[in-house]
């Protein structure tokens, strides 16, 4: 429940990564690992395009993840080349692939119930798409979401949640 999501928000907590997977399928999965919920919500982060090493997210993961939420990082990207199609069907298959790793062995287990995507240029392109198919390959359904392209400053950005509430987010 949300007990466990709560228990691990600590702006100084620590956060654990692990790859799985490999090539265009590979996910990195980061979990709050102190505390250690029993599970979190998880948050689908696309990168954007040829930004594949979480690096350079670093800042922005970590404070998903240190409030309390599993992230998923799927790399999508095979090579220079990867047509968009295969990088959105990479991106599915390997974040489900992560998810199944993660309920059966995984140090926090993911609460699907809670379950968010965003996107960063190229990535923020296909968590619109994905999100829109949610439903449709596999992925709990979405309530409106948000995506964000970086120009070198702070974006904030204006949301509503389900409760029509306006929410203001620091996006970068």
């Amino acid at each position: 429940g949300n007990e466990g999501a709560t228990k691990a928000t600590s702006k100084d907590g620590k956060v654990e990564m692990v790859r799985i997977g490999e090539g265009g399928l590979a996910t990195w999965a980061f979990t709050p690992a102190s505390p250690r919920p029993e599970s979190a919500p998880v948050v689908l982060f696309l990168h954007g395009y040829r930004a594949t090493d979480p690096y350079a997210y670093g800042g922005w993961i970590d404070h998903i993840v240190r409030s309390g939420n599993i992230v998923l990082f799927p790399i999508f990207e095979e090579d220079r080349d990867s047509p968009a199609e295969r990088s959105m069907d990479n991106a599915i298959e390997g974040a489900k692939r992560a998810l199944q790793k993660l309920k059966s062995d995984g140090p926090v287990k993911p609460d699907t119930s809670r379950f968010a995507i965003v996107g960063h240029s190229f990535g923020g392109g296909l968590s619109t798409v994905i999100a829109a198919r949610a439903k449709d390959v596999g992925f709990p359904p979405r309530r409106p979401s948000w995506r964000c392209s970086l120009a070198g400053r702070e974006m904030p950005m204006t949301f509503r949640q389900s409760t029509s509430r306006p929410c203001r987010v620091p996006c970068c």
